[in-house]
């Protein structure tokens, strides 16, 4: 028992890694001067690798748009997204 709790924990550790190593949040200010939220979250997919960008304002979705998978998500990018209407990347 002790033995597979102890490799049901590293398992658990090792998918936590995968998945913060996936998603980046970035804060950024709309035009109103209104926080938005910006998510980057990389897909595990070999055969269709991309990632979704995501702005939300609390609980509100306000736009979503594919990305390339080796997107650089910054304060900067994410500004000119928001300010752009939510538009090209």
């Amino acid at each position: 028992r002790t033995l597979l709790k102890g490799a049901r924990d590293v398992l658990t550790r090792h998918e936590a890694q995968n998945r913060s190593a996936r998603h980046r949040t970035v804060t950024v200010s709309d035009d109103a001067g209104t926080a938005v939220r910006v998510d980057l979250d990389i897909a595990a997919d070999e055969d269709d690798p991309h990632a979704l960008l995501t702005a939300w304002d609390g609980p509100e979705k306000l736009g979503e748009r594919r990305v390339a998978p080796n997107f650089k998500l910054t304060a900067a990018a994410a500004g000119k997204w928001v300010a752009g209407g939510y538009g090209d990347a």
